[in-house]
């Protein structure tokens, strides 16, 4: 089975920061390549929880769309290979 582009988005939260601070609440967002929609939200989810756990900071929420033309621009992941913060850019 072929691998689609999948728009993957997580939303964090940095106790660390005063309540207030813009950057308390912020999101992620990059392209998951999965057989299926149900692959890239689990793996996204995993890869951002597990950051998430590294680094303090809370885990909110997560969404997925099909990728789009506005994402060229964006890290892209591969289910099951496990990518680098760096190869992410959180």
């Amino acid at each position: 089975m072929t691998q689609t582009e999948f728009e993957y988005h997580a939303w964090f939260l940095d106790p660390r920061l005063p309540e207030g601070d813009p950057d308390r609440e912020w999101v992620a967002c990059f392209v998951i390549r999965a057989r299926t929609p149900e692959d890239a939200l689990a793996w996204g989810d995993q890869l951002a929880k597990a950051k998430a756990l590294r680094c303090g900071e809370s885990f909110l929420s997560s969404a997925l769309e099909p990728s789009g033309q506005d994402t060229a621009q964006l890290p892209i992941v591969v289910d099951g290979v496990e990518p680098s913060d760096r190869d992410i850019g959180w």
